[in-house]
């Protein structure tokens, strides 16, 4: 499935250093491209940091991050059928 990726998520995931959490974007063009290519596994993998991303309990985040974070997770559901 193809993602776009926002300039927040890009900030938010060079920040995070998001390929220690995520191996498999190692191998994917995040930090320079607007859209990237990803199988179901990944997705799956990107979506549970989204769904725990935007948990005020869990994470000190601004509301223009946690936006970034919900609208990956609507377009991942919505690639996945969710």
């Amino acid at each position: 499935m193809r993602l776009k990726i926002t300039p927040t998520m890009r900030n938010e995931w060079q920040v995070r250093a998001i390929t220690d959490v995520i191996p498999a974007l190692a191998n994917l063009p995040w930090e320079t491209a607007n859209e990237v290519d990803v199988d179901t596994a990944t997705a799956n993998e990107i979506r549970a940091d989204c769904a725990w991303y935007i948990d005020p309990k869990a994470v000190d985040a601004t509301a223009g991050e946690r936006a970034a974070y919900r609208a990956m997770l609507r377009q991942i559901d919505g690639a996945l059928g969710y």
